[in-house]
């Protein structure tokens, strides 16, 4: 089992049985564990492969490379098939996917033609359809690594040495919202739930990441809640369902 073309990547399929390949001429090749030999090959791009990652499903394999169209692609790691091609704005560097495989990420190296230098930016889209959802800015620095956390942190390590984390972005319905306050307006969080509902108090500053505060479960007969808020916080309080 070899290649002679320099291997930049290499992923193990889930099953451990499958070897699979990224060379400096941006091909992608399936091994055989058990027979030493080729079972597959594509040329994915047309620089060489600088991210191969698995799904958390092993279902599909995300691959980008050195070449500054900025292509992520998914494959069908059975069948070696294209699946879908995701659009960046150029040099997609290490990729990753949610714990849940339903999002992937990816940070911009910043190298476009002539060595002029791009923003590095961190970039999540949903995988089922490759829409963008989150872009979120590096200063201008390039992005070398990328890491997603079970409780959806993701960690970025950039070339000056500074390692970054953010809260990603939901691929889920939201749940319905019952109630929401501004603390520095408002003095209490005040909500009716219904027979044997179960609400959640959540806070946040931007509206977008919340961090659970309180939970609460409603009984038998319908039943009105007033959650204080601390004046001096400057953030946002609401309370949604929990299913």
């Amino acid at each position: 089992m070899g290649d002679t073309n320099r291997l930049y990547q290499v992923t193990y399929t889930k099953d451990g049985g499958t070897l699979i390949t990224g060379d400096e001429f941006g091909f992608l090749r399936w091994w055989s564990i058990s027979e030493g030999k080729q079972t597959n090959s594509v040329q994915a791009h047309t620089g060489f492969v600088i991210g191969l990652q698995l799904s958390p499903d092993g279902t599909s394999l995300a691959s980008s490379a050195l070449e500054t169209d900025g292509r992520l692609k998914l494959w069908d790691v059975r069948a070696a098939t294209l699946i879908r091609q995701i659009s960046g704005p150029f040099d997609i560097g290490q990729s990753v996917f949610s714990p849940d495989g339903k999002m992937i990420a990816a940070g911009e190296r910043g190298i476009l033609a002539a060595g002029i230098l791009g923003q590095g930016d961190l970039r999540v889209w949903r995988v089922s359809d490759g829409e963008l959802l989150q872009t979120f800015t590096n200063e201008t620095k390039r992005a070398w690594a990328v890491d997603w956390s079970q409780d959806g942190m993701l960690a970025l390590g950039r070339q000056d040495g500074a390692l970054i984390t953010f809260q990603t972005p939901s691929t889920g319905p939201q749940p319905p919202q019952l109630a929401l306050a501004w603390s520095a307006n408002q003095v209490e969080l005040s909500l009716t739930a219904t027979a044997g509902q179960n609400i959640k108090i959540e806070h946040s500053t931007d509206l977008e990441a919340w961090d659970t505060h309180l939970l609460t479960t409603g009984t038998g007969n319908p039943q009105t809640f007033s959650f204080p808020l601390p004046s001096d916080a400057h953030q946002f309080f609401r309370a949604v369902t929990v299913p």
